[in-house]
């Protein structure tokens, strides 16, 4: 009985180091940095295209408004908001006032969909800023709503406000 639970063990062992440590080629360092490169090229490309496209008519349009909220800058002015090169992630927070509360908003950062959120008389929430966000530049924030939740349908309503990103502490 001793030797038969011995050698179960043994069996198992092995199969435990042959399935733990099989199955993954070696990497050759100069192909494995070229390989990197090209998935961040195509991360980079993926991050400026639009999930849901951008409206036709970009005008204001309904009741629906949108509102960047950063506490640095003057409210009559656009909002800054200032961050270090190493950076790697921010948020800025906005505020949506009289969405229609049984449909998505979409919020869109220079013409480029970010987020769906459900519509409200007035919900707060922020936008993380990361990757092309950061870069130092005056940004637009778009929120629009749909018919039909469909980004290919009508806007029903259609809201606009800015921000600045500055280069700082």
């Amino acid at each position: 009985m001793k030797k038969l639970f011995a050698l179960l063990i043994i069996v198992l062992c092995l199969a435990f180091v042959t399935v733990a440590c099989g199955g993954n080629d070696p990497v050759d360092e100069e192909n494995g940095d070229d390989q990197m490169e090209e998935t961040t090229t195509e991360e980079e490309t993926d991050e400026l295209t639009s999930e849901y496209p951008f409206p036709d008519d970009a005008d204001e349009t309904g009741e629906g408004e949108v509102t960047v909220d950063e506490t640095s800058g003057d409210p009559e002015d656009i909002p800054v908001k200032f961050v270090s090169s190493d950076t790697m992630l921010t948020q800025i927070g906005y505020t949506i006032e009289n969405f229609d509360a049984d449909k998505e908003v979409f919020i869109y950062v220079n013409e480029i969909f970010v987020e769906a959120r459900q519509g409200a008389e007035l919900a707060q929430s922020s936008l993380n800023l990361e990757g092309w966000l950061l870069e130092p530049g005056e940004y637009e924030v778009v929120a629009a709503q749909f018919e039909d939740n469909d980004p290919d349908n009508d806007v029903l309503h259609l809201s606009k406000s800015r921000y600045k990103i500055e280069e700082g502490s």
